[in-house]
């Protein structure tokens, strides 16, 4: 039996699901970054922004989808229009697909079945 059919299919909720949880950790090491650059402490950015310190390592962890006033509070920490924030992470985004696609497209067909088991593999884990 093919490893394929052992595997229950995932339904398109579950596969949307992951994706809102993968985009939303990829916007968290924006975040992350955006404050690095800015040679920010977590503490120095939750006071700037008038957020909780737990917030602040809850959004740069992908655990939690911030309200529009908590990202605006953000961006006042990082005096940074909303609009650019959205605007650098989705230049971030487009280069992380840009290279995501080419490494795969270099891929043999052998190494891209391979890869395919380990996405699903690491997806089962991260539920």
């Amino acid at each position: 039996m093919d490893d394929d059919e052992t595997q229950p299919a995932a339904s398109d909720s579950d596969l949307a699901q992951q994706l809102t949880v993968t985009k939303a950790r990829r916007f968290g090491g924006y975040v992350r970054w955006c404050r690095d650059e800015r040679e920010l402490s977590p503490e120095a950015l939750a006071e700037r922004s008038e957020l909780d310190l737990e917030t602040i390592h809850e959004i740069e962890a992908g655990a939690c989808s911030a309200s529009l006033d908590t990202l605006r509070r953000l961006c006042a920490g990082f005096e940074l229009p909303l609009s650019a924030l959205f605007e650098g992470f989705d230049l971030r985004e487009r280069e992380f697909n840009r290279e995501l696609l080419e490494l795969v497209g270099a891929l043999s067909e052998d190494q891209y079945q391979a890869l395919i088991r380990l996405l699903r593999t690491l997806c089962d884990r991260g539920e």
